[in-house]
């Protein structure tokens, strides 16, 4: 087993790991405020020490563009295989 990769059996499961899902309230520099999330430590520190994530189901939306949605903010994924 490749301890360099984590398995995820879907996307719900990905979430609960990558993110925290209390979200944060950012002002931008021209002065609009918007909702935001931040990833989790676990998957920082996951990024930080070049660990891959796979997700197994098929039909996985954040495999299949890189991204994670959720709460209608988006967020870029890094190290998917």
């Amino acid at each position: 087993m490749n301890n360099k990769i984590l398995i995820f059996q879907d996307d719900d499961e990905f979430i609960e790991f990558a993110i925290n899902v209390t979200p944060v309230i950012t002002m931008s520099t021209d002065g609009h405020s918007f909702y935001d999330f931040d990833y989790s430590p676990a998957y920082m520190d996951c990024i930080k020490n070049n660990k891959q994530f796979n997700i197994l189901d098929e039909l996985s939306n954040i495999k299949k563009r890189k991204e994670l949605n959720y709460r209608l903010i988006v967020k870029p994924i890094s190290n998917l295989v």
